[in-house]
């Protein structure tokens, strides 16, 4: 019997297949059905007229069993084949399941309703044919209904979950490099810097863990008390040797240290510098475009760097020697694209500048106008770079050119003092909506922005590994219907700007059993939403409506029932 595949399943590119037991129209339903039970496989005739797409289905496809107008199992496609054998003679076009995982494992003929797999199959198939491939939401929806207990509904759901999360994540670095402004906005508890995080992580290309050290990332949080001498400079207490006397001196803040790191960093042969060095470190073996591998390692007999087979000058079948310097000006000399697959690091690095990523956690909580000063005009997407440079407030103190100054062409100590934002530092900032400090928001500094609102839905992607994620979901949801469904159903003073984020769940749920919940609203959700309602009329009546909402409780029931439950 020949198997077309034995590798292992991409978790990230799933497709959903239905196949039906025997051939529409025929007789053999049942007989078959037993067929696919004893072989756990899904086998289909040699005649069978329409075989719809079966040359589609991969290892790690998901795949329903249909019975008459039924699903009554789904499994994981591990192999394929279209040769004949011995156990299931002319039955050739099988598809193996690591297992049949069934609605009703004491009648295999019991099962859901397909209702909808018309609508939900995708161009290719015939309406009478044996195998159709379905559309993934629809998919997901039936696996649930069929059985929503099961490790590999769970690991898909996860894995879609996975998928779903990186699209958006896509679409927000896509956002920041087009306008390299970018502020998160929400209610409170919607995940907004640890979606900030995950754009900059994205963005840099390095691991979640590594963020926080790494370089070309930068994080502050604004506050009332923070200002320009924080942010760009200032004046700082300096110690001196005379006992009771003070001095000062100008020191850079957070942002400038930032973007001057990143003028320095971003250096084309520091750039290549590195990439070198992590070539060697990592033992990387490149491709050229033709197909030929080599790689870059230290020779201590010649005291330079070796490329094992040199392709990168034309010549074939021998090594060849270079000092760092000829080797950086070989691969400066190298266009995007003539290396295949110079992944660490390398990118496309020396056709751009990398990217920095500086994150600015509640930025309607600081002075903007205090905090920025001439930098409004420097921010600016169409100013970045060293056509919108500025001199700062304390750049009379300045008697030595900054880098800045030299990208510039000065060098004279009257010249000194300038300051731009590189074209390659990206900004992202977040706010709450709710706070009061928002409507005071600069509208200069809100025209260099893009605004992304981040909504408690949107938040509960942070539930997927959750084993406690549905039950969240559900009272999340039907609470915040209760402080702000649409305008003919809200409380009064509420909009959804007072929705409860997923982060009120995610930080504080472990089991997610009853007493879990019952914590998370008496230690987190009951506090807040009091202070969301302090001063209003009813407020007492009000908090038990949106505590009966959290607790999923029915209408019907009598406060006495509750007052019982939660002594």
């Amino acid at each position: 019997m020949k198997i077309r595949s034995k590798h292992k399943a991409k978790s990230m590119g799933r497709n959903f297949f239905i196949g039906s037991v025997g051939e529409p129209t025929r007789g053999y339903d049942e007989v078959n059905l037993e067929r696919c039970i004893k072989y756990k496989c899904h086998a289909m005739h040699q005649n069978t007229t329409q075989k719809g797409v079966f040359s589609k289905i991969t290892h790690g496809s998901i795949l329903f069993l249909k019975f008459k107008r039924q699903l009554v199992a789904y499994g994981e496609v591990v192999n394929y084949s279209t040769e004949e054998n011995e156990e299931l003679s002319e039955w050739n076009y099988v598809a193996y399941v690591k297992e049949w995982i069934w609605h009703d494992k004491l009648d295999p003929q019991k099962g859901i309703s397909n209702y909808g797999v018309g609508e939900a199959t995708k161009p290719g198939a015939g309406g009478q044919a044996t195998i159709k491939e379905i559309e993934q939401a629809f998919a997901l929806q039936k696996m649930k209904e069929v059985d929503d207990q099961s490790n590999l509904y769970k690991q898909v759901k996860t894995e879609i979950g996975e998928i779903e999360m990186k699209e958006k994540i896509d679409g927000h670095v896509k956002l920041l490099e087009t306008n390299r402004n970018l502020i998160l906005t929400g209610a409170p508890g919607t995940g907004k810097t640890y979606l900030a995080k995950q754009i900059a992580t994205e963005m840099i290309g390095c691991n979640p863990e590594e963020l926080e050290k790494n370089e070309q990332f930068g994080f502050v949080q604004f506050h009332p008390s923070y200002d320009y001498t924080d942010f760009v400079e200032g004046l700082r207490p300096l110690k001196t040797t005379t006992p009771g006397h003070l001095g000062f001196e100008r020191k850079d803040g957070i942002f400038k240290d930032f973007c001057e790191r990143t003028l320095i960093e971003a250096e084309v042969e520091k750039v290549i510098n590195r990439f070198i060095d992590r070539a060697i470190n990592n033992k990387t073996t490149f491709k050229t475009i033709t197909g030929n591998e080599f790689n870059i390692h230290n020779n201590g007999e010649h005291g330079h760097h070796l490329v094992s087979v040199n392709r990168l000058d034309g010549k074939k079948g021998e090594d060849s020697y270079f000092t760092k310097k000829h080797l950086i000006d070989r691969v400066r000399g190298l266009k995007k694209g003539e290396l295949k697959n110079a992944e660490d690091f390398w990118s496309d690095a020396v056709a751009r500048k990398i990217k920095f990523v500086f994150v600015i956690d509640e930025i309607n909580r600081g002075e903007i106008s205090k905090i920025f000063g001439e930098l409004f005009f420097s921010i600016d997407p169409g100013y970045r770079g060293t056509i919108g440079a500025v001199k700062t407030q304390y750049s009379n103190m300045q008697d030595k050119a900054n880098v800045f100054d030299t990208a510039l062409g000065f060098s004279e100590s009257k010249d000194c003092g300038h300051f731009f934002v590189p074209e390659n530092v990206y900004i992202i900032g977040t706010m709450n909506d709710i706070d009061r400090s928002v409507e005071s928001f600069d509208f200069a500094m809100r025209r260099r922005f893009v605004w992304e609102e981040i909504t408690a839905k949107d938040s509960q992607i942070m539930f997927e590994r959750e084993s406690w994620k549905d039950e969240a979901i559900k009272r999340m949801n039907a609470l915040n219907d209760v402080i702000y469904k649409d305008k003919d159903k809200h409380i009064d003073g509420l909009s959804s700007s007072y929705h409860i984020g997923g982060a009120y769940f995610k930080s504080f749920l472990t089991t997610g059993d009853d007493e879990d919940f019952k914590n998370l609203w008496k230690l987190r959700l009951e506090p807040l939403l009091k202070e969301y309602l302090r001063g209003m009329p009813n407020q007492e009546d009000k908090l038990k409506e949106l505590e009966n909402a959290y607790r999923l409780v029915d209408k019907k029931e009598s406060a006495d029932d509750i007052a019982k439950d939660n002594g």
